[in-house]
């Protein structure tokens, strides 16, 4: 997982000649990150009415991960809405971050697609994304 702008991880790779991400860089992507919840499997997030997300120069990459109350199993897919209706490739989720999808552009309009057991699922689920 890449997390940072472009600038800061061309910057600390260029003057360390390592590819590893400034904590500084890893605070501003994650500490981005919002909260979605929803109990039907499955399901797609929108954004509410704005219609999409839109990835920001916070982070190189689309990150979720699921709630530490989610027990059961969780994958989540990203629709890039611009460019096709289809999911890119589906990643299972855990309680640390996952990267959804890698070297996004800035300003990317995308949909999250979250799909889990539902018969296994008791309440809500809660996932955290960070682009």
């Amino acid at each position: 997982m890449q997390i940072g702008t472009r600038t800061e991880i061309y910057e600390f790779t260029r003057v360390s000649g390592v590819s590893r991400v400034p904590d500084a860089a890893a605070a501003t992507c994650l500490g981005s990150a919002i909260w979605q919840y929803t109990s039907v499997s499955p399901t797609t997030f929108k954004n509410g009415s704005r219609g999409s997300f839109t990835t920001t120069n916070r982070c190189l990459d689309i990150n979720m991960r699921k709630s530490t109350a989610v027990t059961w199993r969780a994958s989540a897919c990203v629709i890039f809405v611009d460019h096709t209706p289809n999911c890119n490739y589906f990643t299972e989720l855990s309680t640390s971050w996952k990267t959804i999808a890698t070297n996004v552009a800035d300003n990317t309009h995308f949909w999250v697609m979250v799909e889990f057991d539902w018969f296994e699922a008791s309440g809500t689920t809660a996932f955290q994304l960070a682009f």
